[in-house]
């Protein structure tokens, strides 16, 4: 017996894991884009209270809903019990748009099967298209217009400006920064800022 609870948490440890981002605030940038914890635990804050009626995504015909957004709630709803806590799926998912792992990679990382991990990954995208416009919300015409740099006078038209900056560098002599550096759509070697 001692051994398989050996086993279960050496098991455990190589899992990905929230705690693992509580004191490292460059993991939390690296695997987030949050610059640290405090405002990744703010924003996910902001969230939890519209995630009490969260549904599941199982596929374009069914859907499963939540009615509790607690762990306990969550643990004790009929059906499997959830692997991940409504935290660790936010943190799959910003993980998935900013450092752009598979889905198996997910899968493997926090123990579930891939398909789980899709799941998760659709209900939450879905879920953050309606809530993060209203978290972040984009300035209105006149507030664009008021506050446009008198360069861009001459385009009336314009929303928003999108930097990007490249610095033209030597070619590198090591192949794979050379594959990071080349644009094969202008034939040029550069390094590049796009925000």
């Amino acid at each position: 017996m001692k051994s398989l609870e050996n086993e279960n948490s050496q098991f455990r440890e190589k899992l990905f894991s929230v705690d693992k981002l509580k004191n490292d605030d460059s993991a939390v940038r690296f695997y987030t884009g949050f610059p640290n914890f405090d405002i990744l635990m703010d924003v996910f804050s902001h969230l939890l209270p519209k995630l009490e009626h969260i549904t599941h995504w199982r596929g374009s015909d069914t859907t499963v809903s939540t009615e509790n957004v607690s762990d306990k709630s969550r643990s004790s709803k009929a059906g499997p019990k959830s692997k991940l806590s409504l935290l660790e799926e936010f943190v799959l998912v910003l993980m998935r748009q900013n450092v752009w792992l598979f889905l198996k990679d997910h899968a493997d990382r926090f123990g579930m099967l891939t398909a789980q991990s899709s799941k998760i990954f659709t209900t939450w995208i879905n879920f953050l298209y309606h809530e993060l416009p209203l978290l972040f919300p984009f300035p209105s015409r006149v507030k664009i217009d008021k506050l446009m740099p008198s360069e861009c006078a001459c385009y009336p038209s314009t929303r928003i400006i999108i930097d990007c900056t490249e610095l033209f560098i030597e070619v590198p002599s090591f192949m794979g920064a050379q594959s990071q550096t080349w644009y094969q759509s202008i034939s040029i070697t550069a390094f590049g800022r796009h925000s």
